[in-house]
């Protein structure tokens, strides 16, 4: 399925936890598939607009991926293994706190390709 929209946050998570906020309390980590979520956001928004989208994004890391609903009309969600996003060459990704690549990007799940050694009482 493909999307084209204008956005003002994007994340795409593979966690249950994100900056140590339970946004994710649902996620299976080795099934193979992560979640995203999309808040849209209009060409060349109005402060108004901006400050909606901001407090999506805030509704996101309060309530938690789970419990966004589909039928809010601000937010696409999604699930799968595989994703493509095109984006203006000067935006500039985060990947886990860190800077990353600038400009459109490809993701692929690969299920199960590291072997974590962990202690028994993490898990």
């Amino acid at each position: 399925e493909s999307v084209s929209t204008y956005s003002t946050f994007v994340i795409i998570i593979n966690s249950k936890s994100v900056a140590g906020l339970k946004i994710n309390k649902r996620a299976v980590l080795d099934d193979g598939i992560v979640e995203g979520l999309i808040v849209m956001q209009r060409p060349n928004p109005k402060l108004k607009n901006r400050i909606a989208a901001f407090f999506e994004v805030i509704k996101i890391f309060i309530f938690g991926y789970s419990s966004i609903i589909m039928k809010d009309k601000k937010i696409i969600k999604m699930r799968g293994d595989r994703f493509h996003i095109k984006v203006a060459d000067d935006i500039c990704w985060n990947f886990d706190g860190e800077k990353g690549i600038s400009g459109e990007i490809d993701i692929s799940v690969l299920r199960k390709h590291l072997k974590l050694i962990v202690p028994k009482n993490v898990l």
